[in-house]
């Protein structure tokens, strides 16, 4: 089952029998895993932050992402297979977008079942005290 939001230019599809999210910006696509999902919108608030700074780099580096700055003043998140482009303009539609597939795939992972922390196990008896 799969899930699409669209905020802005972005479009996301989340597969939760994988749990990893498709970003999508017209031709250009990034696939991230849901436990990603942190480290790419931390990426993204930290480019955002260079906006304005005169002299960049191409790269920088922000684990398991790369942030490349092209020279017309948007920036590139991307991974080896991928990436997507976002500028001082659209910057907060790229986080709210990721920030919602994570938490979208997180919640019907847990509407599914599956293993939960503080479930008592079958025929485990009270605690001695």
């Amino acid at each position: 089952m799969a899930n699409a939001f669209k905020v802005g230019p972005f479009t996301a599809t989340i597969n939760e029998a994988t749990s990893t999210i498709l970003v999508t910006r017209g031709t250009d696509a990034l696939r991230l895993a849901t436990a990603e999902g942190a480290a790419a919108k931390s990426a993204v608030m930290m480019a955002s932050g260079m906006f304005d700074v005169p002299v960049m780099p191409e790269y920088v580096a922000y684990s398991p992402f790369k942030l490349h700055f092209l020279p017309d003043g948007t920036t590139r998140l991307e991974k080896p297979e991928g990436g997507v482009f976002f500028g001082k303009a659209d910057y907060e539609d790229l986080i709210n977008i990721i920030d919602m597939a994570v938490v979208s795939c997180a919640d019907s992972l847990r509407i599914r079942g599956g293993a939960r922390a503080g479930v008592r196990m079958p025929g485990a008896g009270d605690p001695i005290i």
